[in-house]
């Protein structure tokens, strides 16, 4: 389903993410059934680093079984996370807080398209001196 989770771009004037959209999938076998409360996180990633977190959706009534959540159009702001310059890819953690029991192989995945988050992008806009 990559064609239902992308990104429009990254605008280092204002260090945000834009037009980020995913679905949350859930598996089951009963679609009278919920589950319980759980977080979904959206992460940015490096290689043999942590992620860093940077922004968090808490679903306070589940999602039913066998259904989906949409998300469309969300921005990200990374002002005021510090970011180090680099190359990134956006992620998805679903049931971060592990909030019920699942297989957690398939609760996190990847953007297909990298972030360059240059140098100038993190610091404040710089006037004449």
């Amino acid at each position: 389903m990559e064609e239902n989770q992308y990104f429009e771009g990254y605008d280092a004037a204002t260090q945000t993410i834009k037009g980020i959209h995913f679905l949350v999938l859930i598996d089951g076998d009963n679609s009278l059934d919920r589950t319980p409360e759980f977080t979904v996180k959206i992460y940015l990633y490096q290689p043999d680093k942590d992620p860093i977190f940077t922004k968090t959706y808490t679903l306070k009534n589940g999602i039913a079984h066998i259904s989906r959540r949409d998300f469309a159009n969300e921005n990200v702001s990374l002002k005021e996370l510090g970011i180090a310059p680099g190359m990134y890819r956006l992620g998805l953690y679903i049931n971060a807080e592990k909030s019920f029991e699942e297989d957690m192989n398939d609760s996190a995945m990847l953007f297909k398209d990298p972030i360059n988050i240059k140098k100038w992008s993190t610091n404040e806009p710089r006037g004449v001196h």
